[in-house]
């Protein structure tokens, strides 16, 4: 909110701010094929382009060179406006669909290929052995497009999902012994590729003595191993260039597939897939929508609520391991 004193940055809150649901279709309709960074520049000036860079990378981990205008002010607008929350949001994803079916739970068993043509049939592999299920019900997928299309049989949806693109995003939080950053959260936004996030509340129950942790995301697209605690620290020295004396402890991961990039042609893409999908299976997630958590539990929303009034008696679920940044379950 400093920020809103720099004239771009006003202008630009201000018109979000305006922005109703009628206006924003109206936009979608008109900037959605344009990336941000040109929409920007023309509208607002380039001064402070690297803020919206930064504000972008922290939700979606690319850049507004990458993204699809109107996904970028759907982004920047999620940090003056009330969202899903991070917590309860996975949670909704699991209940919306218990809520409306019943369900059996096969742990341990991966999927290996989905066939489509009379009848639906899925290929299982549970620890040494292969065996083919016959399914009746609907096939629900919520695990991402690469995924999906490396088992799926139907050349056309295959063809289309491997049209998605995506960034990959490294993780690294610390633990300090002294608070870095004043007040109790908040985001921090470099002007490096590093974004990255403060917690003073103590919320997620760490050990006594930790008074702050800060977690530091670093985009990354087919670059190879990156020494993410290293980029972390020397972005982070520019707030305090003693950072490194106050780290306790440090945690990394790494999520190949981080997010679907929401570029310009990820909406025609998305129409493909659908088009593309054969009767009965359900391909829903972050990429069936503005990619975020918001649209994985829109696409699943719905797609309980269109199970449920077909009264399906059972269906058939895919899900992302965990380790995967998908939200949804």
């Amino acid at each position: 909110l400093a920020y809103l004193e720099i004239k771009e940055i006003e202008e630009l809150f201000l018109f979000l701010e305006g922005l109703d649901n009628s206006k924003f279709q109206q936009l979608f309709d008109e900037i959605a094929h344009e990336n941000l960074y040109d929409w920007y520049n023309k509208e607002f000036g380039g001064e402070m382009v690297w803020l919206i860079d930064s504000m972008c990378r922290t939700v979606t981990f690319s850049s507004s060179k990458e993204l699809s205008a109107i996904f970028g002010l759907a982004v920047i607008s999620s940090f003056i406006e009330k969202c899903y929350s991070f917590d309860k949001g996975i949670m909704e994803i699991v209940n919306s669909l218990l809520k409306h079916t019943k369900t059996k739970v096969n742990y341990g068993a991966k999927v290996t290929s989905i066939e489509f043509g009379g009848s639906k049939f899925l290929t299982i592999e549970n620890e040494e052995t292969e065996s083919q299920k016959k399914i009746n019900g609907p096939i629900i997928s919520t695990i991402p497009a690469p995924e999906l299309a490396n088992i799926i049989d139907d050349k056309s949806l295959s063809r289309a999902l491997k049209k998605v693109d995506y960034m990959g995003c490294g993780l690294v939080a610390f633990e300090t012994d002294e608070k870095v950053f004043g007040g109790k959260l908040g985001a921090i936004f470099p002007k490096e590729k590093v974004s990255a996030a403060f917690d003073s509340t103590a919320r997620f129950g760490r050990n006594t003595g930790i008074e702050e942790v800060i977690i530091a995301l670093i985009p990354f697209k087919g670059e190879g191993e990156l020494n993410y605690p290293k980029l972390a620290i020397k972005s982070l020295r520019e707030f305090d260039p003693e950072f490194e004396t106050k780290i306790r402890s440090t945690t990394v991961v790494e999520w190949d597939l981080g997010l679907p990039i929401c570029s310009p042609k990820l909406f025609d893409i998305q129409k493909e897939i659908f088009n593309s999908t054969p009767k009965g299976l359900f391909v829903v997630g972050d990429f069936m929508g503005l990619p975020s958590l918001d649209a994985s539990i829109e696409t699943t929303l719905a797609c309980a609520t269109s199970v449920e009034k077909h009264r399906s008696v059972s269906y058939t679920h895919l899900r992302a391991h965990e380790t995967s940044l998908h939200l949804v379950c």
